[in-house]
């Protein structure tokens, strides 16, 4: 992982921003490196989310009738960190009124 200070050349940092580009299939320019490192997150969190639910169709099809059933999110390695949402405290009707009643 990449930190600010961390003594990495330009010539590494700029590998890295090309090697995620090609990883997710743009032309990196006009985008930010956090950016990229995004996309390409979630190009593998999806082949991840496709991996997980053939892995549980072909255990499932093949278990013994004594196996218990195993569910996709069972066999997904990115799986366990989802966000969780954010309580709503305050009312935030006034935003509506400044972005969106213009």
């Amino acid at each position: 992982e990449l930190k600010p200070g961390d003594g990495c050349s330009a010539e590494r940092r700029w590998r890295l921003l090309w090697e995620l580009a090609g990883v997710v299939g743009v032309d990196p320019g006009g985008l930010t490196l956090r950016e990229l490192f995004w996309m390409a997150e979630g190009r593998d969190r999806n082949a991840w989310n496709h991996t997980a639910q053939l892995l549980a169709m072909i255990y499932n099809a093949h278990r013994a009738k004594t196996a218990r059933v195993m569910k996709p999110s069972q066999f997904h390695p990115l799986g366990h960190d989802k966000e969780t949402p954010v309580p709503k405290t305050k009312d935030l009707s006034i935003l509506k009124e400044v972005f969106v009643d213009r």
